[in-house]
């Protein structure tokens, strides 16, 4: 109730009692002065409390920091993969594997593999290892037996010749044109089949567009697209690899049928000279495959190795299943039991002493993302901790992820950690990143709750005497997550209330526009 219409009441209350009424009122006026002295004392007072009271805020010039808020991950800065190097038709699997977030040296045990395919597999090599060492040994023998010993008759020789040449015409004059017309036709074949693959994925992705048609019917037809596009690349290859090199392997295969058949002509003529030709070739041939068979063997030993794993270099054990992208390796963890394929990542050996954190940020404000910029890290098992960080790579293929809306994409973006700056933090762990995309330098500024919104109009309550405050209209600029620029309207060192009035706090408030008929808190202006 104000003072007007205490007065008013007076004025028209009895008559016999105008003395009296005066006298109460006079007393109830001093009192709520004296009491809004000691509360808030003068206008002056009652900023001075308000510096120091959490409830107000003194308005100051200040810049603004315009921030983008994501959300991902922290993986390692260094680490080494530790990958299977076994390809073989029958994977092994684990037979026991160290335990997860264990540190190691280098040259500690991590793994050991059952692999009884691959040791069966070594067995058999140097089985056949042995058998063409032997044969080596005989070949040699029989050059040094068959140097003293009697060439073929001439005819025979002459009749090999004619084979040979024969031989030789049938295949230029039928099995190439033959050849080259099957290669010629599955080239043919393979372009009208990616013709029609191409037809079918543009139809399938109208259909899909439209809503006829499932994600997993538009990839199956984007799938045979692409074993179509594989089709054509190998039939054009099969054309050029016969053309380039099959094709003159056998000429000079059949060539080399006739020089023999002229060379036993030749060793007729000459004795045992073209039978030593004979026997260094078949020597020859019998080193290569045992050449041959020692590499694979030697591939094979190198398998055997990796049966048991230790680790190359010092570093935090992490499974590869645990940071795995692929869903399918990731529902198939590391463990005992767990198939181990050729080029599969079983262990990463992190180094935790300086950590990146892989931000997911939103197609929308990438481009406001650039390197260098600072980010503000805040670890999800870490609550209230924040740590410095620094974009260093922003990278330019989307993620169709999207929080699973598939009309969204998001770009990875990387923050570096400083070194050393929490030896606790693991490979995995969620965290949060504000980027500062730009600085609104030196405006006028108060914090964001303090700032109302009633329509179109946005205000802040300033102090207006003792115990209250009064709405002020202010124009707004640009605005963080925090703060807010104001244009016009307030001044620095103006003080402005951070909370919403108490019911008769503010000054001559309008009726229906009172506190509780403001739109709370006010929408920020576009940053």
């Amino acid at each position: 109730m104000t003072r007007s219409t205490l007065i008013q009441r007076n004025r028209t209350g009895a008559a016999g009692t105008p003395i009296l009424v005066g006298l109460v009122l006079l007393l109830l006026v001093g009192g709520l002065a004296v009491w809004g002295f000691l509360r808030f004392g003068s206008g002056e007072a009652m900023g001075a409390s308000a510096v120091s009271s959490p409830e107000w805020e003194e308005v100051k010039r200040q810049d603004i920091h315009v921030n983008v808020v994501s959300e991902g991950e922290l993986v390692a800065k260094h680490q080494v993969d530790v990958v299977s190097i076994i390809e073989n038709r029958d994977d092994p699997t684990i037979e026991s594997v160290i335990e997860e977030g264990v540190m190691v040296k280098a040259g500690d045990w991590l793994y050991t593999l059952s692999a009884p395919a691959i040791e069966a597999d070594y067995e058999e090599l140097q089985s056949q290892v042995q058998q063409q060492e032997s044969d080596v040994v005989e070949a040699q023998r029989n050059l040094e037996i068959e140097k003293d010993s009697a060439a073929s008759a001439e005819a025979q020789a002459r009749l090999t010749l004619e084979l040979a040449e024969l031989e030789h015409r049938r295949w230029e004059e039928g099995t190439v044109p033959q050849r080259e017309r099957e290669l010629q036709l599955a080239l043919e074949k393979a372009e009208r089949e990616l013709e029609q693959a191409q037809r079918e994925v543009v139809f399938s992705q109208e259909l899909y567009d439209q809503g006829h048609l499932s994600q997993s019917e538009l990839e199956t037809d984007q799938i045979r697209l692409i074993e179509a596009e594989n089709g054509l690349q190998t039939a054009q290859l099969d054309l050029q690899v016969y053309n380039e090199f099959e094709k003159v392997k056998e000429e000079k295969e059949r060539l080399s049928d006739i020089e023999q058949a002229e060379a036993e002509l030749n060793r007729t003529i000459r004795k045992n000279e073209n039978q030593m030709e004979l026997l260094l070739a078949r020597v020859s041939n019998e080193e290569n495959q045992l050449t041959q068979l020692r590499a694979r063997l030697q591939r094979a030993q190198r398998y055997i190795d990796a049966i048991e794993m230790e680790a190359p270099a010092d570093g935090l054990v992490i499974y590869g299943s645990t940071v795995a992208s692929n869903g399918w390796e990731r529902r198939n963890p590391i463990r005992q039991g767990a198939r181990i394929w050729g080029g599969r990542r079983v262990i990463l050996l992190t180094d935790t002493s300086q950590m990146i954190a892989n931000l997911r940020v939103h197609e929308a404000y990438i481009s406001q993302v650039k390197v260098g910029q600072q980010v503000n890290i805040e670890i999800t098992a870490r609550p209230g901790v924040v740590m410095p960080a620094v974009v260093v790579e922003k990278k330019n293929s989307a993620n169709q992820d999207g929080g699973g809306n598939p009309n969204v994409s998001e770009y990875l973006v990387l923050a570096e950690l400083p070194e050393g700056i929490d030896n606790d933090l693991r490979p995995g762990m969620k965290c949060k990143g504000s980027i500062q995309i730009r600085v609104i330098p030196d405006v006028v500024a108060v914090s964001i709750q303090a700032v109302h919104t009633l329509g179109d109009t946005h205000f802040v309550y300033v102090p207006a005497g003792p115990g209250k405050v009064r709405r002020q209209v202010v124009q707004l600029g640009g605005a963080s997550d925090t703060h807010v620029e104001i244009i016009s309207g307030l001044n620095p060192g103006d003080r402005v209330l951070l909370r919403n009035p108490r019911p008769g706090e503010v000054q001559d408030a309008p009726s229906g526009t009172g506190p509780e008929d403001a739109e709370e808190p006010a929408e920020p202006a576009a940053a």
